[in-house]
């Protein structure tokens, strides 16, 4: 192993004689050369920093004089006397390049970079083909400009070419011989590239994550923004009252549980709705019930009384049509809880009424009619014109002085609804009060019935037939009262019929 390595051990003398030793067949042999056939040991032993005492003076690649077709590395030592500091001569080692490239020839080096060997001795020898050879165009040595740049030990140097720019070297220590180093020179053309090509990838990553944003974007919007239009379409419509079920939202995912579940709520809501109008309607039915068996006994008493003075005055005249009217009216009252009926039926209740209240005045109270034989067919709520005409009598003419004038008049509009109207000529009111009259606060326990004034009159007709009909009431203070009820078609009155039924 020593011989395969080392090819010959050589000694010079102070007085410049070489000594070489080989091995040869087993035997030692010793030739004696002159300085002057191998003159560049004496380069070496000028180059060497003798004060050092290990194996550090490395040269660089020379071609063993002996056998050219080897390159070898020349170590040098210097030799002094024994006991003293005084050298007596020089020893030369010549080493195999092989310890070297053997170890290199699996290392990649791209034909754009170079790769160097720095011996202790600052010489530079580039590997290149599996061989060492100095490096001719290189001078000065190398500085570090950075450290630890890419791991632990590595250095960053720099070398100056001559008549050209600085080349770059990474430098790698070789920990197990001080002073050698291995460098690559960095090629910023191969930098340059690699940059434009990372570059290059980095935007194609970038548009590729763009691309598949735009698809995923578009995939969701398919996906979710038509559910969600039509989930919010069917919300809206549940604002407007519309609680009829939508299947078409009750898909196999979980857009389709929230459909589900909007549909379960506008059920749940629609049922709770309807139970509150049976409700309402029940509580109206039973309130009207109370209101037909509550009739008032000072109206009785005043009929009674009225009859009485007819019977003695009158020699019993007038006492039968007078009875007749109350018999009729009360008949009328008691019977069936019927809510509507036709306009005529109406009108028949009211004249009862009048008869008895014509007598009870002395005829001083007179009432005119102008009535659309074409509109007496129309419905509307029971005992609804009698209360107006009780009002127009007892807050109307009866404060005036006992003597008026009552028109009843019922036509159709040009938009095809009903206008029933009865105008008195009594004292009239200002427009404050005749806005009172349908508020709430106006109800007072007066006339034939208990609490039905203006104000549940107007309720009574706007629960059957909606909010743009009911009652009004125009008046000018000191001359007239004229109140209105405006009813729909026969058409729409019918349909309103059905429902309620």
């Amino acid at each position: 192993m020593y011989h395969q390595t080392f090819k010959r051990p050589l000694f010079q003398t102070v007085k410049g004689r070489i000594q070489l030793i080989t091995v040869t067949f087993s035997l030692v042999v010793a030739v004696i050369l002159a300085t002057c056939s191998v003159s560049f040991f004496q380069t070496y032993a000028r180059h060497i920093d003798f004060r050092l005492q290990r194996l550090q003076a490395w040269q660089s690649v020379s071609t063993d004089y002996l056998m050219p077709d080897e390159q070898i590395l020349t170590i040098t030592r210097p030799i002094t006397a024994s006991g003293g500091g005084t050298i007596i001569g020089y020893a030369y080692l010549s080493v195999k390049t092989s310890v070297l490239t053997d170890s290199l020839k699996g290392y990649y080096v791209s034909a754009n970079n170079r790769f160097f060997i720095q011996l202790p001795s600052q010489a530079l020898l580039e590997f290149s083909g599996g061989t060492l050879h100095t490096t001719q165009h290189m001078a000065g040595s190398w500085s570090l400009t950075k450290e630890n740049t890419l791991h632990s030990g590595t250095l960053v140097g720099q070398y100056a070419v001559k008549g050209a720019a600085p080349v770059e070297l990474v430098v790698y220590p070789v920990e197990a011989i001080p002073k050698l180093y291995m460098a690559n020179e960095l090629s910023l053309e191969l930098v340059h590239q690699q940059l434009w090509l990372y570059a290059r990838l980095l935007l194609i990553i970038c548009a590729a994550i763009i691309l598949l944003g735009i698809a995923i974007g578009l995939v969701l919007d398919r996906l979710i923004n038509p559910p969600v239009a039509s989930l919010r379409h069917r919300l809206n419509q549940i604002a407007q009252g519309d609680f009829s079920p939508a299947p078409e939202l009750e898909w196999d995912n979980e857009f389709g549980d929230i459909g589900r579940g909007i549909n379960n709520l506008s059920q749940n809501v629609d049922k709770l709705l309807r139970e509150r109008v049976d409700d309402e309607k029940k509580k109206k039915d039973l309130e009207y019930k109370m209101l037909q068996s509550q009739i008032s006994p000072h109206f009785l008493y005043n009929t009674l009384n009225s009859i009485k003075w007819m019977a003695t005055i009158q020699g019993a005249a007038g006492i039968s049509e007078m009875t007749t009217s109350l018999a009729r009216l009360l008949k009328n009252i008691s019977k069936g809880t019927q809510e509507l009926l036709p306009l005529r039926e109406e009108i028949a209740l009211l004249d009862d009424y009048y008869v008895i209240q014509k007598y009870r005045y002395g005829g001083s109270i007179q009432l005119t009619k102008e009535l659309d034989p074409n509109v007496l067919d129309t419905k509307i709520p029971r005992f609804t014109l009698q209360p107006l005409m009780e009002n127009a009598i007892f807050h109307g003419i009866e404060p005036k002085g006992g003597a008026g004038t009552i028109l009843l008049k019922a036509v159709r509009l040009q938009s095809g609804d009903i206008a029933v109207i009865l105008k008195d000529d009594g004292i009239g009111m200002t427009p404050q009060t005749a806005m009172h009259c349908l508020t709430d606060d106006a109800e007072k326990p007066s006339g034939m019935f208990k609490k039905l004034g203006l104000h549940t009159i107007n309720q009574r007709l706007q629960y059957n037939f909606g909010k743009p009909y009911g009652l009004s009431i125009e008046s000018k203070e000191g001359a007239y009262t004229k109140m209105v009820i405006l009813l729909p078609d026969n058409c729409k009155n019918s349909a309103k019929m059905e429902k309620n039924t």
